[in-house]
């Protein structure tokens, strides 16, 4: 599971290159590759490659995709990779998911073994949408009193005795723009960086090393209000 935001300052060549040398480097059997792009012209497009399975190159579709955003794009474009268990269905599992014309719905992270679980393995075996049913425990988490506590508890793992919080990042992309933003780091997970955040390319090092730094740092965490 890796995510990337591109930058609206290069040019489209630079972007895709980014784009293939950032999923290249990072993802090992991701199968599916989105893209969700904002333009000032037109609606919202969202890109679905169920079949790319980690392949060195983007789709034709979506490097299109990038170049009409560099051209005539606002906001953030979003590319996003993940996997699903075998015999699940992929239009099931899908993230980001459709809220409306203009609005998706992000998680990305790990489900814990507690609540967040239970509500996805129970949506698995009765062929129900995973996505909703994590969609449904955010909407849950904003009717408590403390929604930050509330969803991040959604997220628990008990490892070996021990009671943690998997690390997550959640938000709604309303046209371009980021809204109700909600991330957690689990120290745990740091061998991992780029599974749960997403990121931007910065540049490379002297050994031609890709590096990166993490998207939407200036976003608020928001508190469950509306």
């Amino acid at each position: 599971m890796k995510t990337l935001a591109l930058n609206p300052d290069k040019n489209a060549d630079d972007n895709i290159s980014d784009a293939v040398d950032f999923f290249t480097r990072h993802c090992h059997g991701e199968k599916e590759l989105t893209g969700l792009f904002a333009f000032e012209d037109r609606d919202p497009y969202a890109l679905y490659h169920p079949r790319w399975n980690g392949r060195p190159l983007l789709p034709e579709k979506l490097a299109s995709a990038i170049e009409r955003w560099c051209d005539k794009g606002k906001g953030w474009a979003i590319l996003h990779s993940r996997s699903y268990p075998r015999g699940t269905n992929s239009r099931r599992e899908r993230i980001p998911m459709k809220l409306s014309t203009y609005q998706y719905f992000f998680h990305i992270g790990g489900y814990g073994s507690q609540s967040l679980w239970n509500e996805v393995q129970r949506a698995r075996r009765s062929k129900r949408p995973t996505n909703m049913a994590v969609y449904n425990a955010w909407i849950q988490s904003q009717i408590s009193d403390d929604f930050l506590n509330r969803w991040r508890d959604y997220h628990n793992l008990s490892d070996e005795g021990n009671e943690r919080t998997r690390s997550f990042s959640s938000f709604v992309w309303d046209n371009g723009m980021i809204k109700k933003y909600n991330m957690y780091d689990d120290e745990y997970e740091d061998n991992s960086p780029t599974r749960y955040k997403v990121y931007s390319v910065e540049g490379y090092d002297n050994d031609n090393t890709l590096t990166y730094r993490p998207a939407f740092t200036m976003q608020p965490e928001w508190d469950g209000v509306q």
